[in-house]
């Protein structure tokens, strides 16, 4: 750009210079967020001009170059954030490795806030719950981590909310819950910002959920530390229940080659395997052995 120096004007002269010198929409260029972006924007719009002038009109007999010239101006042809082009526009200013299975990252949408909506002034981290293995009678945490992530751009707050235990992260990653917690977070509120829609953060997928440990599996290698939660406890009576499965919850874990003097007894690892059993015959109902049929409601005692 020859003729002007955009670094010493201000977004409002850009925008001014786009409407009046070469025909954008107001409302679209008002709708662009950060300098960098209108810049972009102005440098294409110097670029098409300067090709303008380089066109062969012809004449009454020839029709030159005219034939090539677009009549509308692409470069202000962005859609507004209510358009609902805007969420294929920002997927496609993402760079390929800012994409997994066609998920953005958290890193890729922190950029592209930047640049299509605003700076980024603060982000900032509220731990509403940790992962606790003894918790205080009448209370279930199940070792959950639970994060609320705030993105300041422009003065404005986008929340986002995430959660971490052993039902929805990847094995590896349950050795992190808070940090990972914090992550899926600031995706939700990133996304948010972006007005994504359709998709979820790479981050908050996850792949084989590692709970699916049988009686014949359990090992020194693979058993959690702790014993079956309060809510392993209650999804057994639920899941048993005679309006549901109608299952003999001690027939079942005996089935499983576990002890059922002590059901209260019994490790995490090994309620996760009778949870993953009951969540086969929920959906497999036909599968449910005769020979477990009729719930027993004094099953604890």
């Amino acid at each position: 750009m020859s003729e002007f120096d955009t670094t010493k004007m201000t977004v409002g002269e850009i925008r001014d210079m786009l409407v009046n010198d070469y025909g954008c929409s107001r409302e679209k260029v008002d709708e662009v967020k950060g300098k960098s972006l209108l810049v972009e924007l102005l440098q294409d719009a110097v670029d098409e001009t300067l090709e303008v002038d380089d066109i062969d009109f012809g004449n009454n007999e020839e029709s030159g170059d005219f034939e090539e010239v677009e009549e509308e101006n692409e470069v202000c042809d962005i859609p507004l954030r209510t358009d609902i082009e805007w969420h294929d526009y920002v997927m496609s200013n993402f760079a390929p490795d800012e994409l997994m299975d066609g998920n953005p990252t958290v890193d890729g949408m922190r950029r592209l806030v930047n640049k299509l909506v605003g700076e980024i002034t603060s982000i900032q981290t509220n731990v509403i719950q940790t992962p606790e293995q003894v918790t205080p009678k009448g209370y279930q945490n199940d070792r959950r981590a639970t994060v609320v992530v705030s993105v300041y751009v422009d003065e404005k707050r986008y929340d986002g909310a995430g959660d971490v235990y052993w039902g929805n992260t990847d094995k590896i990653f349950r050795n992190y819950p808070i940090s990972v917690a914090e992550t899926r977070a600031e995706g939700r509120a990133l996304k948010r910002v972006l007005g994504l829609r359709k998709v979820n953060a790479a981050e908050e997928l996850a792949g084989k959920i590692e709970h699916d440990i049988s009686a014949a599996t359990v090992t020194a290698e693979n058993v959690e530390e702790g014993m079956i939660t309060p809510t392993q406890l209650q999804f057994l009576s639920v899941m048993c229940g005679s309006d549901r499965l109608d299952v003999n919850i001690k027939k079942l874990i005996e089935s499983l080659g576990m002890p059922t003097q002590d059901v209260k007894g019994l490790s995490h690892a090994q309620a996760l395997a009778i949870n993953e059993k009951l969540s086969l015959y929920q959906t497999q109902k036909e599968e449910v052995p005769e020979v477990l049929k009729g719930y027993d409601s004094e099953w604890q005692n």
